[in-house]
């Protein structure tokens, strides 16, 4: 796109942040149904996706299948960041559908 090519990063913006650093806020209602801001930092959300990795073996190699709901973290935690550290590659669709499984997953 030729409106983007003048972006430019502002390097400066994150200078003061770290893995500690809040960046993100997912939202939960848990056991009592109201909902709360719970933040997250890079930590938060990469630390699972080593373990996750490990745990199963996953590798570059392997191809998730987001099937899970975006709107729930569970998409992010177990698909999406186990993807982007470990490098393998993701497949979202648009929902799932029992009677299609099997022949999708393959």
């Amino acid at each position: 796109n030729k409106n983007l090519k003048h972006i430019q990063p502002n390097n400066d913006l994150y200078a003061d942040t770290d893995l500690n650093t809040p960046g993100s806020l997912y939202f939960s209602s848990g056991t009592t149904g109201v909902p709360k801001g719970i933040t997250q930092t890079p930590r938060n959300l990469l630390a699972p996706s080593f373990d996750l990795g490990e745990e199963y073996g996953f590798t570059a190699d392997d191809v998730h299948m987001g099937i899970m709901p975006s709107y729930h973290t569970a998409l992010a935690a177990h698909s999406i960041w186990p993807c982007f550290v470990l490098g393998g590659k993701l497949v979202l669709f648009e929902r799932f559908h029992r009677t299609t499984f099997w022949k999708d997953l393959s």
